[in-house]
Parts: C-alpha cells; sequence; structure tokens
C-alpha cells in the first residue's frame, strides 16, 4: 500500500506542481515535494491502519477464528 501510494504520490504530485503558475523554480520545487511527502504520510496511515484493523480482526486475514485442535 504504501509503494503505490508513494509511485502515485510521485506521479500526482508531478502533474499538480506543473499546473501551478509560480514565478520561480524554487516555489515550484517546494510544492512538488510537500505534495509528495504528503503522499508518502499518507500511505504510512493506510498502511498501518489496514495492519490495525487485520490484527483487531476487523477485516478477515486467512486466520481460522476459531482454534481447532
Amino acid at each position: 500500500m504504501m509503494v503505490s501510494s508513494f509511485v502515485f504520490g510521485l506521479i500526482a504530485s508531478k502533474v499538480m506542481a506543473d499546473g501551478q503558475i509560480y514565478d520561480s523554480i524554487l516555489k515550484k520545487r517546494y510544492y512538488y515535494k510537500r505534495l509528495t511527502n504528503l503522499f508518502i504520510i499518507v500511505g504510512a496511515y493506510f498502511a498501518m491502519n489496514n495492519s490495525a484493523n487485520r490484527l483487531k480482526g476487523y477485516v478477515p486475514n486467512g486466520l481460522p477464528k476459531k482454534r481447532t485442535e
């Protein structure tokens, strides 16, 4: 999930940064870096949230619910 968010974030950040009208390239680079970091943080959040939900049992994780012996 984090890798796919990172790849999507790179592409989306580039498109959004190119769409902005700035006087200097430094402002455009700053905007691009800020958006990329935002997508990485959101991807990490979703990955950790998904893992936590699997551990809590909200999302099926392939393990049997009752222990059989």
